[in-house]
């Protein structure tokens, strides 16, 4: 049921769906002949979806995801494995070859990880990591002896889940994920009973950090859009997680 819940939510809840729902009500209060109700939800619409689709806007709620806990790979200590949480990498079913896209920085992360001698197992996550993850990480040096993949979790929660039911309360495990996806992922392995050591990858969020505002921070902008959006899913999954506390 939980998964069913995030989904709807995942939908409604994010800067698009938002607006889509102002823009049905301009339509519906046009309808009705209610001109200045109508007029309102179309100019909040526009203004909540030019806002949401610039760089400033990631600067403000996207950019602090990233500062999250982690630990270098140098310092992390020896667990029973190093979970690399699925994203970023696919298989491209019309052309039958792997598509690596930004969130891929995991892989390579537990790459690095491996072969630090942290962990002697690598575990996956996610649908089609066989075809596409696994053959980076034996380019990586990482043993296809050493790969396991868990397949069947659809989501973070359903994830903690499995490696509980695998690896048992109080296992170690280095979690390698998306620096702006590590609190949520932490909150909920910790609450899984596992004990979770972070290491993260692909900072994505912070792609403008240090640098001066300019215009184009005020400017519509697509990659700036899709940033916002997942930021959007993580700190309403973070805090509906917390005021749920199961």
């Amino acid at each position: 049921m939980s998964y069913w819940i995030n989904k709807i939510v995942d939908g409604v809840a994010s800067p698009v769906g938002v607006c889509l729902m102002l823009v049905a009500a301009s339509l519906a209060a046009g309808m009705l002949r209610r001109r200045q109700c109508a007029m309102a939800a179309s100019a909040l619409a526009f203004i909540w979806l030019w806002f949401w689709g610039t760089n400033g806007a990631v600067r403000i709620f996207a950019q602090p995801l990233d500062a999250c806990e982690t630990v270098a790979v140098a310092d992390l200590p020896e667990a029973d494995a190093v979970l690399i949480l699925g994203g970023g990498m696919t298989v491209n079913a019309h052309y039958g070859v792997a598509e690596m896209y930004s969130a891929a920085d995991r892989v390579w992360q537990g790459a690095r990880v491996y072969r630090a001698g942290k962990a002697r197992r690598v575990v996956l996550t996610g649908a089609g990591t066989l075809d596409s993850t696994v053959p980076l990480l034996v380019d990586l040096g990482v043993p296809q002896a050493a790969i396991s993949i868990y397949d069947t979790p659809r989501n973070t929660e359903e994830e903690a889940g499995r490696i509980k039911e695998e690896f048992g309360p109080g296992a170690k495990i280095i979690l390698v994920t998306s620096a702006w996806h590590m609190r949520r992922a932490l909150l909920l392995f910790r609450r899984a009973g596992l004990d979770v050591v972070p290491c993260a990858a692909d900072y994505d969020m912070s792609l403008n950090q240090g640098l001066p505002l300019d215009y184009k921070d005020f400017r519509p902008a697509a990659d700036a859009l899709l940033r916002n959006s997942m930021a959007f899913k993580e700190w309403i999954a973070n805090f509906g997680y917390r005021l749920l506390r199961r």
